[in-house]
């Protein structure tokens, strides 16, 4: 039956520390992680060799394991104290890890001579263990005695283990909520391997009793494994993100669902000015934290000032953990918010400003294009008066000429409407029917309909055509282009409007049969440069004009014109 135990507690020590250091595997980059790694290892492979022992029957094997488990036993006591300063006094463990070294110096010492031992070296044997012996017992170990090196390493374990201890105390008598408890548990679960290991060595004085130990170290497994990941040591938030989180520059506090101080970075503690003394406190009760979680959404500290993020943690059951709080500094958004505010009022009292002149040059525009309008009706009508007397006098060359000047004249007129529009040109664009605007313009454009004995075919579409423009200049577009069909057509000819729409875009057309031109012209025109044909030299300025606010509508003009044939241009623009 004891046989059974011990063999039944050798497997679980195998198998607990082997399944702890597989877990606390992927964290290894880790030091204090590696020390757990190794510390796990190495109460595994005890297990496992003194598994072998009992089952191998060759003396000297047994020998040669008994003196191999001796490679790493040494390690295992100061391994523990680095790992619980590590665990319990982080801190601590960041600012002395380098002199760890110095425990491992006697364990260093063991090992070389025990492994001149192993190799044989004359005296070698008598520093360590000697006088293996083979005596019948129920487990098939081996009996020993220890070299005087041995007894030195001893002392050793011995200041080791005070320190040990002391720091297991230390961690129970400093630390508040989880962490104490998690300390008592621990220290209990290495207790009861201690206490196995002292009793067989002054209470029992038996060999054999002391290397099965190691059977009693699973329960200390387990309390380390329950304890480092209660206290989330091998969590990733903590492990992966640590250094992160300590240097964010950004605060970060973390809240315990009890509403107590649990941790916070460097930078929330030097914000909130905390001391390590509050770990463990209510919030209420720590003033600087208190405003935090009266108003969790923002917070002003100083000069400061922040808008708090907080997400909640929640244990494996499902319970709320904790709350982790991050505090953005928002004082230089709010600064530069302030600033473009300001900077928005300016440019908005500038705009007006602006405004204001811009509507005063139109007011200008329209007071001088409507006095200069009214003086050229003047000249027209004094025009037109010389040219009947010329008439009844027979003068057909002065009746030419004047009639060229009239031309001029209106051609000039229509050019001041055009610069009316433009300077009009930023008002708000409405849905305007296209087919009511080309109706309008055919009837603004009857007397020169009727002075040049032609006629105007208007073939609009059957349905209701809307485009987003403004009335001005789509009229002047309109006028422009059905004026010069007018003025470049022979009498008796027809010009032809025709107004089509799809999906898409707005068609229209304006076909004469007059001079037409050549492809040079067309060029010249759409390209907007200076005509260099006779026929075309009042079309300049005016169809500049119709360009421009064609472009102004997102659309196109096209020419299609032969010489002596007539021309047809083209007007598309996206339908509204």
């Amino acid at each position: 039956m004891a046989f059974f135990i011990v063999y039944l507690s050798l497997l679980l020590t195998f198998t607990i520390c082997t399944a702890l250091a597989a877990y606390v595997w992927p964290y290894r980059r880790s030091p204090m992680h590696r020390f757990l790694i190794i510390l796990q290892s190495i109460y595994a492979l005890w297990a496992l060799l003194l598994l072998f022992i009992i089952f191998v029957d060759d003396f000297e094997s047994k020998i040669l394991l008994t003196k191999a488990r001796q490679i790493f036993l040494p390690f295992i006591s100061p391994l523990w104290a680095v790992t619980v300063i590590g665990v319990f006094f982080s801190k601590i463990w960041e600012k002395w890890a380098r002199w760890s070294i110095v425990l491992f110096i006697v364990p260093m010492i063991v090992v070389m001579a025990n492994l001149a031992s192993m190799l044989g070296l004359p005296g070698a044997e008598q520093w360590t263990f000697y006088d293996f012996q083979k005596f019948e017992n129920v487990y098939g170990l081996l009996t020993y005695k220890s070299g005087s090196l041995i007894s030195y390493y001893f002392t050793y374990l011995y200041i080791v283990l005070v320190i040990f201890y002391g720091v297991y105390l230390l961690a129970i008598f400093k630390g508040r909520g989880a962490r104490k408890t998690y300390a008592i548990v621990l220290t209990l679960a290495a207790t009861s391997h201690l206490a196995f290991d002292l009793s067989a060595r002054y209470l029992f004085h038996s060999t054999e009793m002391i290397q099965l130990s190691v059977a009693a170290v699973w329960p200390m497994a387990l309390g380390l494994y329950y304890s480092v990941t209660r206290l989330e040591f091998l969590d990733i938030s903590v492990l992966a993100q640590q250094r992160v989180y300590e240097n964010l520059p950004s605060p970060v506090l973390i809240i315990k669902a009890d509403s107590t101080f649990w941790d916070a970075n460097k930078s929330a503690t030097k914000v909130f000015g905390l001391q390590p003394s509050m770990v463990g406190k209510k919030t209420s009760e720590i003033p600087e934290l208190k405003e935090l979680l009266e108003n969790p959404s923002a917070l002003t500290l100083g000069e400061r000032h922040y808008r708090v993020a907080w997400q909640t943690l929640r244990s494996r059951e499902g319970e709320k953990a904790a709350d982790v709080y991050l505090l953005n500094d928002v004082t230089d958004i709010l600064k530069l918010n302030s600033d473009l505010q300001e900077g928005n009022h300016a440019l908005r009292d500038l705009n007006d400003e602006i405004l204001k002149v811009m509507h005063f040059n139109q007011k200008i525009h329209t007071i001088l294009s409507h006095d200069l309008s009214g003086s050229l009706l003047g000249i027209n009508s004094l025009l037109e008066n010389l040219k009947a007397k010329a008439q009844i006098r027979g003068e057909q060359e002065w009746v030419t000429s004047l009639d060229k000047v009239t031309q001029a004249s209106d051609s000039s007129r229509r050019l001041l409407n055009d610069v009316l529009v433009w300077s009009r040109e930023d008002r708000a664009h409405r849905p305007i029917n296209v087919v009511s605007i080309l109706e309008t313009t055919i009837r603004q454009l009857e007397p020169q309909i009727m002075a040049k004995d032609i006629s105007v075919e208007f073939l609009p579409s059957q349905e209701s055509i809307l485009l987003l423009a403004s009335k001005h200049i789509l009229g002047s577009i309109f006028r422009n282009l059905l004026s010069n069909a007018i003025r470049y057509s022979q009498s008796h000819d027809v010009v032809t409007i025709e107004c089509l729409a799809d999906d898409n875009e707005i068609v229209i057309k304006f076909i004469d049969r007059g001079l037409g031109m050549d492809e040079k012209t067309k060029t010249q025109i759409l390209q907007k440069e200076n005509f260099e044909d006779p026929h075309y030299d009042e079309l300049g300025i005016g169809l500049k004009f119709t360009i421009k606010f064609i472009e102004k509508l997102d659309g196109r003009l096209f020419i299609d014109s032969t010489l002596g044939e007539g021309s047809i241009f083209t007007v598309r623009v996206p339908r509204a």
